[in-house]
């Protein structure tokens, strides 16, 4: 006996025990199929479908089941296994007594799992699908998030740009001023250094003058008011050359050459 036979010999074996099943059920009384007791009629069914799937030994449904010669066995097995809950239930079902039936019933079960192995490849297909639909979601938000903040840091760098510029602006107009307070402490040595210089003209003269009315004294000439007169020039410039004094000469030299 070849495995197909023996598949197909246990199948049957179910089948007859469901029918057998099915007979102790149609000798009890028939159920009312009247408006006032369809929940009644509900409850029963749903009863009887607890007692075949509960005396069968596999699953109620025929499985999603792999590609290879046994997923046909097993599909076979299922598909003889509905027919004898169908009888079970009061359908009345051609016998499975002749090997011709047998055939027609296996090359329906063989029919019956290449459609099951379609639909699991088509269920595989679209799990693939969502997944992939998954990540391109996925990939979209990442996406996204890095325009933001690609945005973000190019706001950042014009916003440096911008305070660079101003740093920039900031250090000219330091050293502007430092340049500025440099000139202004020359000027102002230098001013003072015109002002000795004139000081010491105006003592150079007054000195001069005092030796001239020496000499025309020293002659019998009467200046003594202009000689008090020069005395006292003289004590007033030697005061503007003390004040206008400048403590480095080598500053006046340099701004000089500027100039």
């Amino acid at each position: 006996m070849t495995e197909r036979e023996a598949y197909v010999k246990m199948a049957v074996a179910h089948a007859k025990d469901s029918e057998d099943e099915g007979a102790s059920l149609e000798g009890r009384s028939p159920i009312s199929l009247s408006p006032s007791s369809e929940d009644e009629t509900v409850a029963v069914t749903r009863k009887r479908r607890r007692s075949s799937r509960a005396a069968l030994p596999g699953s109620s449904h025929p499985r999603l089941v792999p590609e290879g010669d046994g997923s046909l066995f097993v599909a076979q097995v299922n598909l003889i296994s509905l027919a004898g809950r169908m009888r079970s239930v009061g359908c009345c079902l051609p016998s499975l007594a002749s090997s011709a039936e047998k055939e027609a019933y296996a090359n329906v079960a063989v029919a019956s799992a290449k459609v099951m192995e379609a639909f699991n490849e088509y269920v595989v297909v679209m799990e693939d699908r969502v997944e992939a639909s998954w990540n391109e979601k996925e990939i979209e938000s990442i996406g996204s998030e890095i325009k933001r903040l690609s945005e973000e840091l190019e706001v950042i760098k014009r916003e440096g740009k911008r305070d660079a510029k101003k740093i920039e602006a900031l250090t000219d107009d330091w050293r502007r001023i430092q340049w500025e307070n440099k000139d202004l402490t020359t000027q102002g040595k230098w001013t003072r250094k015109m002002k000795e210089v004139s000081a010491e003209i105006q003592l150079q003269e007054v000195t001069a003058n005092i030796d001239l009315i020496n000499e025309l004294k020293d002659g019998g000439l009467t200046v003594d008011a202009e000689l008090a007169r020069l005395k006292e020039m003289e004590g007033d410039c030697e005061g503007l050359v003390a004040s206008a004094a400048v403590s480095d000469w080598s500053i006046w030299a340099r701004s000089s050459s500027n100039f």
